[in-house]
């Protein structure tokens, strides 16, 4: 088709659409977010399973699932006899997840009668307590359990936690002698690697080096415990053994994965710990030996080194977070924004680490390290925390764009257009605004002045007025700007021009119209 009959037919719908007298709206299609909670609206909203149902799923290995399901059947109410079944599902959920501080205070806010009604909790209740270091609270309600419920299937669990909070309370012999009596127990799960645990642990503080060594050297092949306290113990009191007898490596390897299976913040920070420590070993001072973490870590603290070294090494630890993801970034991480090392005020790594957390879409902590800084790159990121509408509540957005940005080079510019589009469609119409105006110093750039015109269609459509969009869309479609390539011209368009005109004419009942523009080629 020509120019000449394209503009024609454009100027012919022009005259014969009058969207003015039809009141619609256009439906872009936007990205859905995932919806952690139903709305509440009906008692068929969202999955309906038994909270049995959600323990056979919690037993077999997934508890963000079952704590979805608990939340879900508890947001809907109905109750104290429909509710009741649902908050043990939730409580035992947060404690697989390692949310122990969030599952304590559920527990200690029940009645007393639920705990006779359901001794398990109990049971629950004390195990929280012990991790939390509440140790005479803990072995009371061990204590407690014992006597209460001598038949239950589950005592010897509350013999073995009393056995435990002695322990870790240093009252080494009671502790041996009540572990010693609870391993002598016949009923008693063989092999039970929190016992095997908790007696190499004591052997280690008894200075008792070879039943220190059989213990642990057992422990290794026994099955994991179920996903929660006693899993995460027996992680870092094996790290600590292997650490004891030089073999760093595999103790970091260990808490590795189990940082995958079970990544809580006390995890998070005991391998930030062995980072730092390995950073002074002698074999952290070998170079290229391997793409590990230390070695990537150890690339990216580097000051003296290049930029472009010192970011391979974060995208090698973005590359492995995404693969094996162990929490670098997020609290307790070695790399979180609040704990990095050893140059806390180094600005190059400042910016690094919130390329990462913006990439991650941890706007606010990306924002807070950008503080200060004042660089095309560090524009860059700020208007790519903007675009997404991630940064904090608290900036002064409109403080912000008044600064002038540094836009400089191709996928600042592009950054730039891509945040307006957004603050655009959120209908921050001042903040648009002024980013226009810093983009509209760029006039001799023809595809950022076309983004300019799309954006001013963009904000009439939003404000209701269609005539002046649908008039503007077309315009950029038949204009001619001296740019033969169109795929050139118009590259910072989120759309192409006669498509966004389409949907306008559609959404007015002018479907036909709208199937001649989606024709032309």
């Amino acid at each position: 088709m020509t120019s000449r009959r394209l503009s024609l037919l454009l100027a012919g719908l022009l005259v014969a659409v009058t969207p003015s007298s039809v009141q619609a709206q256009v439906i872009e299609q936007t990205a859905i977010s995932e919806q952690v909670l139903p709305d509440g609206g009906g008692s068929h909203s969202g999955l309906v399973l038994s909270p049995k149902q959600a323990q056979i799923l919690l037993a077999r290995g997934a508890p963000g699932l079952a704590l979805r399901l608990a939340e879900q059947a508890l947001h809907r109410g109905g109750g104290y006899q429909a509710t009741a079944g649902w908050t043990p599902v939730k409580v035992q959920a947060l404690t697989a997840l390692g949310r122990i501080d969030q599952a304590l205070p559920i527990l200690e806010a029940f009645p007393p009668h639920l705990f006779e009604s359901q001794p398990e909790l109990r049971l629950m209740l004390a195990e929280s307590q012990l991790a939390h270091g509440q140790f005479e609270e803990a072995r009371q309600n061990f204590s407690t359990f014992m006597l209460n419920h001598f038949d239950h299937p589950r005592r010897l669990e509350a013999q073995r936690g009393m056995g435990l909070t002695a322990l870790a309370a240093g009252k080494r012999d009671e502790a041996e002698l009540l572990l010693t009596l609870y391993s002598q127990e016949e009923q008693r799960p063989v092999p039970d690697a929190v016992l095997t645990t908790a007696m190499g642990q004591l052997a280690h503080l008894k200075g008792d080096v070879s039943r220190e060594e059989r213990y642990f050297s057992e422990l290794e092949g026994q099955p994991l415990p179920p996903r929660g306290v006693y899993y995460q113990q027996r992680i870092e009191a094996l790290a600590h053994w292997h650490l004891r007898n030089g073999r760093w490596q595999k103790g970091v390897a260990l808490v590795e994965e189990g940082l995958q299976l079970y990544p809580t913040l006390e995890l998070r920070r005991f391998y930030r710990t062995l980072l730092k420590q390995g950073l002074s070993l002698p074999h952290a001072k070998k170079r290229g030996e391997d793409q590990s973490v230390l070695t990537a870590v150890m690339d990216l603290m580097r000051g003296g080194s290049s930029l472009e070294k010192r970011e391979a090494a974060l995208d090698r630890l973005l590359v492995r977070e995404g693969e094996q993801p162990v929490g670098l970034f997020e609290e307790g991480g070695v790399l979180a924004a609040d704990s990095f090392f050893p140059h806390p005020y180094d600005p190059t790594l400042r910016l690094l680490l919130a390329k990462a957390n913006q990439q991650l879409k941890r706007g606010t902590a990306a924002w807070n390290l950008l503080e200060g800084l004042k660089s095309p790159r560090a524009d860059q990121l700020r208007l790519r925390i903007l675009g997404a509408g991630e940064q904090p509540a608290s900036v002064d957005l409109l403080a912000v764009l008044r600064q002038p940005l540094l836009l400089e080079g191709e996928e600042r510019v592009r950054d730039a257009v891509d945040a307006m589009y957004a603050l655009t469609q959120r209908r921050q119409v001042i903040a648009a605004a002024l980013l226009r105006r810093q983009l509209s110093l760029l006039k001799q750039n023809i595809p950022v002045r076309r983004a300019l015109r799309f954006q001013q269609a963009m904000d009439k459509r939003l404000e209701g007025e269609l005539d002046g969009a649908l008039t503007l869309y077309l315009e950029l479609a038949v204009e001619g700007d001296g740019l033969a390539d169109r795929s050139e011209r118009d590259r910072l368009l989120p759309l192409d021009p006669l498509e966004a005109a389409a949907r306008i004419l559609q959404a007015q009942g002018a479907v036909k119209e709208a199937a001649e523009l989606r024709a032309i080629q």
